[in-house]
């Protein structure tokens, strides 16, 4: 849709086929950032940051990051729309994308790795989603970002569960293995 009277129209639409309404937001038609992290709320290190280029597409509405794109190596979209890794920001934007990046990840309530995808709006960033539970396949945007700073595939995967593992340790029980772990059995 392009004008105000398409968007209502296509709204009122939708509320008559749809409980719950309908959302209209406004497309940022930008290069599209994606922020990989993993860690605790107390440590969520951002480990890499890609961007993804659409000035291969004449028609606005190709400049999506669709399946296509995402998936299958054989279409137009997923060659114009390959992700540059680390992505050549200025250190100032890195700075506000990791940021960016945090905040949302905690106001979702994200735990153990996300990746936020951001575009830009008049030069500010624009958080897209939160993906908490995005692909951790071996050719997946996350696991090339890791891959790329410096975790190969298995170690990435062991980290994850890891933190999934720790989440499901009570706390006095972490503190007991940390200081068992401190003070080795021989040495008590």
């Amino acid at each position: 849709m392009f004008t105000l009277d398409e968007a209502r129209a296509h709204t009122a639409a939708i509320t008559r086929q749809y409980e719950g309404g309908a959302i209209i937001e406004e497309f940022l038609d930008s290069e599209e950032y994606g922020i990989s992290l993993w860690g605790d709320e107390h440590d969520l290190e951002v480990f890499g940051i890609s961007v993804i280029r659409y000035d291969a597409f004449p028609d606005l509405r190709d400049r999506l990051c669709t399946f296509d794109a995402k998936w299958l190596p054989e279409t137009v979209a997923y060659k114009k729309t390959m992700p540059e890794c680390p992505a050549p920001v200025t250190l100032e934007l890195q700075m506000e994308l990791e940021i960016l990046a945090r905040r949302a990840h905690a106001a979702c309530g994200a735990r153990d790795y996300s990746r936020v995808d951001v575009r830009m709006q008049a030069g500010h960033p624009m958080v897209l989603d939160v993906n908490a539970n995005c692909a951790v396949s071996e050719n997946s945007g996350f696991v090339d970002t890791a891959r790329i700073a410096g975790w190969d595939y298995p170690t990435v995967l062991d980290r994850l569960a890891m933190m999934a593992a720790r989440r499901m340790i009570p706390e006095e029980r972490r503190c007991q293995t940390k200081r068992n772990a401190a003070f080795p059995a021989a040495a008590r």
